[in-house]
């Protein structure tokens, strides 16, 4: 313990800044997920969640093929093969 801080005081600090990335959906009343994605989004990754779980959480709704996504502009929400899918 350093002699110039108080005992209550103490700090850390991570080489690497610690986060996790979560993706939810709201639909009406419904709140989809959370999904955990493993690591960055990337286009890839965004596509297998899109493929893999998010149509999986639509299917249980039963809601047909009317549905809009909303994005915020990431670079993985601009991948051609996501665009695509979408």
């Amino acid at each position: 313990m350093d002699a110039d801080k108080p005992p209550q005081v103490c700090g850390h600090s991570h080489p690497v800044p610690q986060k996790i990335d979560v993706w939810a959906g709201i639909i009406g009343a419904h709140v989809l997920g959370p999904v955990v994605i493993g690591g960055p989004l990337t286009g890839e990754h965004y596509v297998e969640l899109l493929t893999d779980e998010v149509s999986e959480l639509l299917n249980d709704l039963q809601l047909g093929d009317q549905i809009w996504y909303m994005h915020d502009g990431a670079p993985a929400h601009n991948y051609g093969p996501a665009t695509a899918l979408l």
